[in-house]
């Protein structure tokens, strides 16, 4: 019987190879989407089709609606045994313009990185029978403190407290890790490559991490290691040694 894998924002550039290497390995894949349909629809081609896979659009800013994913998700598979927790949302802002940061923005970077990541690891302890993995998605920025903004990277520093805590309080039911990516090659970076020299200069291996450096490590941390649990493992190939 195939296992089953939930990842949230599974239609960004770093959720859609951990959606292929999941179902590469033959899980049913479930993953969530905000607003992009049409990528959305990119990952969900790229995925095995003989698999119970589904793509489920799912604001997971507040609790209820996390609720209602899972609701549904219980009414469609006996059980998943893994989740990785990827969504996210962020927006550039220098110290200068943060100053002028509105509430409400304020709040859906902290609801779209915490609370996601709380009530989405609550719904699903509350759903596994015997044994679970979290596999949580920060940054190396809490290190680098180099990113979007400040907001983010105390946001993706409580990231790496929630793993910790939920490994000590909900062991050995749950096994929880969390990944932190350092700059990985997009669109973005593809665009203008030069823009992004400093970073490399300071990166032991001289190179950018891919998407699929990041899904390599998420699907070894969640299937392949069963004695890693509580960590936050850097994937950036050495940046933050000179952090």
């Amino acid at each position: 019987m195939s296992k089953t894998v939930l990842i949230t924002g599974g239609s960004g550039t770093i959720g859609r190879e951990i959606c292929r290497k999941y179902s590469s390995k033959g899980y049913n894949v479930i993953f969530t989407y905000n607003s992009s349909p049409l990528e959305a629809q990119i990952t969900f081609d790229l995925l095995d089709s003989s698999k119970s896979n589904m793509m489920i659009q799912a604001n997971l800013t507040n609790q209820k609606s996390i609720k209602d994913l899972f609701s549904l998700i219980k009414n469609n598979y006996s059980n998943i045994e893994i989740l990785i927790n990827n969504a996210a949302y962020t927006k550039t802002y220098s110290s200068e313009e943060l100053l002028d940061l509105s509430e409400d923005e304020a709040n859906n970077i902290i609801d779209s990185i915490i609370k996601n990541v709380l009530f989405c690891s609550i719904e699903f302890i509350k759903q596994i029978k015997t044994y679970g993995t979290i596999i949580n998605i920060g940054s190396n920025s809490t290190s680098t403190l180099n990113a979007s903004n400040l907001l983010y990277i105390a946001c993706k520093s409580s990231v790496e407290s929630l793993t910790k805590t939920i490994a000590a309080h909900y062991g050995p039911k749950i096994k929880c890790n969390c990944v932190l990516p350092g700059l990985t090659l997009s669109n973005i970076t593809h665009s203008n490559p030069s823009r992004f020299d400093s970073v490399l200069k300071k990166t032991p291996l001289n190179k950018l991490s891919t998407p699929q450096d990041i899904a390599e490590c998420v699907y070894f941390l969640s299937t392949e290691s069963s004695i890693i649990n509580g960590e936050c493992l850097k994937v950036d190939g050495g940046r933050t040694l000179y952090a």
